[in-house]
């Protein structure tokens, strides 16, 4: 159903780009100017679309990085740093920051982090065409599995450690 509502919608733009560019050229005198005009006219709704995707795709190629610490294979017990989702400005289309860090349980440096970037897209894309969905880039190889370690198990370690802290304490 969607998808004809989408055809529908698409086609109601394309006669409503047609009447504006008709519209233009009659006010203005030069007949060769709507033939100019109707293709202008019918892609607005994409232009944040397309410029959108750029900055996105650049801010990803730039920023979504993650970091190891060089002396991983020695902590054996983690916890939860910073997480955090946070909006970013100066883009043509909504962009959240994911950030995510872990530190060592023993120390509380920080040892594995990484940003990851998501968009809901343009206009189009946010008026429904992609269903609620959103578009991600993460780094490549983000996974602590994919860096040589186990963060889930690490952080296991890391709760049995601060229970342990706890019990001595009481």
């Amino acid at each position: 159903m969607i998808g004809l509502i989408t055809l529908f919608a698409f086609g109601l733009w394309l006669w409503v780009a047609g009447l504006l560019a008709r519209a233009l050229t009659r006010l203005l005198g030069l007949r060769l100017l709507g033939i100019l005009l109707y293709p202008f006219i019918a892609a607005i709704p994409f232009a944040d679309e397309a410029i959108g995707r750029w900055q996105f795709h650049q801010l990803c190629e730039s920023e979504a990085k993650v970091w190891v610490a060089s002396n991983i294979k020695n902590i054996t017990a983690a916890r939860e740093g910073i997480s955090a989702l946070s909006d970013r400005s100066g883009f043509i289309f909504p962009i959240r920051e994911q950030a995510a860090s872990y530190v060592d349980a023993e120390t509380g440096k920080p040892f594995y982090s990484f940003k990851a970037f998501h968009t809901p897209g343009g206009f189009v894309m946010r008026s429904g065409l992609n269903l609620g969905n959103s578009t991600s880039c993460w780094p490549e190889h983000w996974t602590s599995r994919e860096n040589g370690f186990d963060i889930d198990e690490m952080l296991k370690r890391g709760k049995d450690l601060a229970s342990m802290k706890e019990n001595d304490r009481g």
